[in-house]
């Protein structure tokens, strides 16, 4: 085996020409998801989708970080603080419920994760918590159904 040409060489870019010269799906104005690395957002404000094995995202990601410091102002401690990602997601299913299967259930870590999950109790995030906590409660959404 001979190591490949420069030229043969795929490219993760915008615009890809594929090994044989041919045209990719992006060079014939068809856009391909970025695919990003999970292991971005300091971990106590990381969202559940990244927490498992997610990495294709967008902007969604930040407004979670966002409802996640909103609790912690408001709670005066982290929502999700918890040194290891297992711990973090256990917290957030403690405080918003389980994740909603069909969208979730395909990612990397979902079986794993899932199998020693918590059952919710009641959490300072819950419905009847003060009023000053429910701007927190709906910011810590993503772009699915938790």
């Amino acid at each position: 085996v001979t190591d490949p040409d420069e030229e043969d060489v795929l490219r993760v870019e915008e615009r890809q020409r594929k090994a044989d010269g041919t045209e990719s799906p992006a060079e014939k104005g068809a856009s391909l998801p970025a695919m990003y690395t999970n292991k971005v957002i300091t971990l106590w404000y990381r969202p559940p989708e990244l927490l498992l094995g997610s990495t294709v995202y967008g902007p969604e990601v930040d407004i979670w970080s966002v409802g996640a410091i909103l609790a912690e102002l408001l709670l005066q401690k982290p929502i999700f603080a918890a040194d290891k990602e297992k711990g973090v997601f256990n917290l957030i299913v403690e405080h918003l419920g389980e994740p909603f299967p069909p969208f979730w259930e395909d990612l990397p870590l979902y079986n794993e994760f899932m199998g020693k999950a918590p059952p919710r109790p009641d959490s300072p995030t819950s419905p009847s918590a003060e009023p000053a906590v429910d701007p927190a409660n709906t910011t810590l959404r993503t772009s699915t159904p938790l």
